[in-house]
């Protein structure tokens, strides 16, 4: 009964809804038909998660676990699909700091990049509270505007998500992480540095119901899970590996607010994709 959405960017051909015997295997069997259909076709195709708390469908345990799955969306322009969550759930930005420091750390799996995206249905009354284009996107650091061009420069991580922070650029290496946002006048701006370092506490509790019934919903953490790094305000930022850290990932908030919000009061912000850190290498 989870409202389980995935889309497949560039596919060749139809793929019916694969079903399975939980959460897990439902997403998993979807991932692995888009994977089939990708080797046997050649054609470069990419496969996400939608809105996994549209419906309080996905937890961050079930999207850990999907392999072969490389991307979600961090972020959903629809109003009905809680991103920040709530007391009992999670949000989604809280989902992709677990997920990544359980695959990286714990799972042995890859890293799993956010998206912003608008899920549009309603373009005839804009602004409304309907859902409405314009409120989530990707910038992509790409040769050119092909399929396979893109699709290449999404695989590798060469991609910022926006609810209308733009950057000028994003460097990454084995040093640390360099952003720098192209500013709007009249606005300010906030650039944090997540991530999660090498020895963190692996705990965790269950969120119980009003009975004291455990509920299907993600975890409860520590705070070494997605913890802020560093802050600084500015236009510029950069952030230097300790190296301990098992991946960092930078998030700029504008002092602006979004002009047709997914969430009354949400403010314009840009999502970096994570990088390894050389907490990985460190036994």
């Amino acid at each position: 009964k989870a409202p389980i959405h995935l889309n497949v960017s560039n596919v060749v051909e139809v793929i019916p809804p694969m079903t399975g015997t939980g959460i897990v295997e439902t997403i998993q069997s979807n991932v692995r038909a888009v994977i089939a259909q990708r080797e046997r076709t050649g054609q470069p195709m990419i496969v996400h998660l939608n809105h996994p708390n549209f419906g309080y469908a996905v937890t961050a345990e079930e999207l850990m676990q999907v392999i072969g799955e490389k991307f979600f969306e961090v972020y959903n322009g629809h109003p009905s699909v809680r991103n920040s969550g709530n007391a009992e759930h999670a949000g989604t930005e809280r989902m992709w700091d677990i997920v990544l420091t359980k695959r990286l750390a714990e799972l042995d799996l890859p890293l799993m990049y956010g998206l912003a995206t608008d899920d549009c249905h309603d373009y005839h009354e804009v602004p409304n509270r309907k859902s409405n284009p314009g409120r989530g996107w990707v910038n992509v650091l790409a040769d050119n505007l092909s399929a396979e061009s893109l699709i290449e420069s999404l695989e590798a991580g060469r991609f910022y998500s926006s609810s209308g922070v733009t950057l000028k650029s994003i460097d990454s290496s084995e040093r640390g992480i360099s952003v720098a946002v192209k500013p709007v006048k009249g606005e300010t701006y906030k650039i944090e540095f997540i991530g999660t370092r090498k020895g963190y506490d692996t705990s965790s509790q269950p969120v119980l119901d009003k009975d004291g019934k455990e509920m299907r919903v993600t975890r409860r953490y520590s705070g070494d899970i997605g913890e802020t790094l560093a802050a600084v305000e500015g236009t510029e930022a950069s952030y230097k590996f300790k190296g301990d850290e098992i991946y960092v990932r930078a998030r700029v908030t504008s002092s602006a607010k979004h002009p047709n919000p997914a969430e009354e009061g949400e403010f314009q912000r840009a999502w970096c994709q994570p990088v390894e850190g050389p907490g990985l290498g460190i036994e």
